[in-house]
Formats: C-alpha cells, structure tokens, sequence
C-alpha cells in the first residue's frame, strides 16, 4: 500500500483536510500516474461545499482535472468521475495589470470593474456574442450589450449564482441564451473537446495564462482567493513529489 497526502473532503461546508492516505494498488485496467499539477476551479468549491455532487461518498478527495506523467509521458487525467463520484487527483506521493494581461494574450479591447462599470463600458461596443463565466450582476450588464439576434452562452457563476435579467431586452432583441457546464456531457465528448484544446494549445491558437500555484497544503487558501476573486487566470495546486527531509 502506497502513502500519499490527499485533499480531502470529509464533510460538506467545512475545510478540506491535508492528510496521510493510503493508496490502493492499481487494478489490471488502471495505471499510476506520477501527478504533477491539479486544476482549481469553481465547481471544486461547489462539489466542497455540497450545491454539487452532494451525494457521492465521504470521505473523498477532491479534484477533478490535472496533469501528470506515465512512464515518462506526459498525460491529463479528468473524467470517469475523478472528484465527484471517486477520489480525484489532489494527492501527492511520498507584475503586469489584469489589461496588460489579456491584451497580450490577443484582445482588442479590454473593460472590468463592477457589473454596473461593465454596463457603461460595452455599451458602445454592441457585441453579438458574449460568453460569460460570471453570473451574479454581469449577465444582465451583458444582456443589455448584445446586439438584436446576438447570444449569451453562460458557463459560470463565479460573482454569484443569482442575478437579475432585463427581459425586455430578451425578448424584444430576440436574443438566445445558452448554457453550458460540462457537468453532463460524456467522457466521450469532454475527451474530444480536450483534444481539440490541446492541439489549439500546441499550434498557439491557445494561450492558458496560468495565475497563481499554491502547494497542495494551501488549498482550503485557493478556495478563497477563488471566492474572493482575486486570482487572474488558473489556479492550479502543484502535486509534484516534495523533495525527502533533510
């Protein structure tokens, strides 16, 4: 039996617990993956906190995305239910301004602020598509931009999970709105769509502009800066083996 510090939820709304655990020896079907780095992201906190997965098994470890090695290999490692259903991957064997950023990363034209400064920013810029990871006040402010006929595809709710929409705009622009979480969609369709970005990433059509690694002992802090909203770009733990004591 293998030892490895895990993140681990053991019960809904409290912090995850950093501790010893063992690890199971891998079956005829299954390999060892050396873990590098792990993903944070807001459906963690979700999953942490019970409004997701709130009835899969605990004690568990958390984490749903990350990177690693086999046999020298690099690999990804999602999906199957790896932080939801099963223990996922947060475990480990023994500057410039925000629009600095993103205008190197290739955007034209960059706003930000409050839901309301975002209202009087775009609203000369009539956009016909807007996708938005924020929810809370910001899809309203993002309703009232588009452009009659334009789209709205959601994918998050990062600045809160409730908001008000201006229906009037909805209706008479004949606007669509869109949904999207990965949540449901198959090991199938989110490995495709992983390849896909990968080979984006490879040709430099995509940049993943990373904004902050936290060792695993501070993830219950990545929660935070995550729900403070204070981390520009991922937010990933870094799962690498530590070097021996002494």
């Amino acid at each position: 039996m293998v030892k490895a510090v895990a993140a681990q939820l053991v019960d809904h709304g409290k912090p995850l617990a950093v501790t010893e655990v063992d690890l199971p020896e891998p079956r005829p079907d299954e390999v060892v993956v050396d873990m590098l780095y792990g993903g944070v992201n807001p459906v963690d906190r979700y999953r942490a906190a019970g409004s997701v997965d709130g009835t899969s098994p605990l004690p568990r470890t958390l984490g749903a995305e990350g990177t690693g090695t086999v046999d020298g290999r690099l690999v990804a490692v999602f999906g199957h239910g790896v932080g939801t259903t099963r223990d996922g991957v947060w475990a480990q064997a023994s500057a410039p301004s925000d629009a600095d950023r993103l205008r190197a990363l290739g955007a034209s034209e960059v706003v930000g602020g409050t839901a309301d400064d975002l209202a009087a920013q775009v609203r000369g810029l009539r956009p016909t598509v807007v996708f938005d990871p924020l929810g809370g006040g910001f899809t309203g402010a993002a309703i009232a931009s588009l452009v009659p006929r334009g789209r709205l595809v959601i994918f998050g709710t990062s600045a809160g999970p409730t908001g008000t929409v201006p229906l009037q705009d909805i209706y008479r622009s004949g606007l669509k709105i869109l949904g999207y979480g990965g949540l449901r969609d198959s090991d199938q369709v989110l490995g495709a769509a992983l390849a896909t970005s990968l080979n984006a990433l490879a040709s430099g059509k995509l940049a993943v502009a990373i904004g902050q690694t936290l060792p695993l002992a501070q993830v219950n802090e990545a929660f935070e800066l995550l729900a403070a909203q204070k981390v520009s770009g991922k937010l990933v733990l870094d799962l690498r083996r530590p070097p021996p004591a002494g």
